[in-house]
């Protein structure tokens, strides 16, 4: 699901590594977390992020404040 705002993702965010591999954990500390997908506001290319698909990845500092950037609660 994609669409009203960026998705805060728990992971921080790193590079991917240029090899192939499935379900990266990527560092266990870090500035910035991974945000996916996209918002009301993107457009076809975002900012320099990527395209807006939920596979889009990006990253913000944890102190990042936006209307574009939230959480998605899931219930299992």
């Amino acid at each position: 699901m994609s669409g009203n705002v960026w998705e805060w993702c728990y992971d921080w965010y790193d590079k991917y590594p240029r090899f192939s591999i499935n379900d990266p954990t990527g560092p266990v500390s870090g500035v910035e977390h991974v945000i996916r997908g996209g918002c009301f506001q993107s457009n076809a290319y975002n900012r320099g992020i990527g395209l807006c698909r939920s596979l889009t990845r990006g990253s913000r500092s944890s102190a990042t404040k936006s209307h574009e950037i939230g959480r998605r609660l899931a219930a299992f």
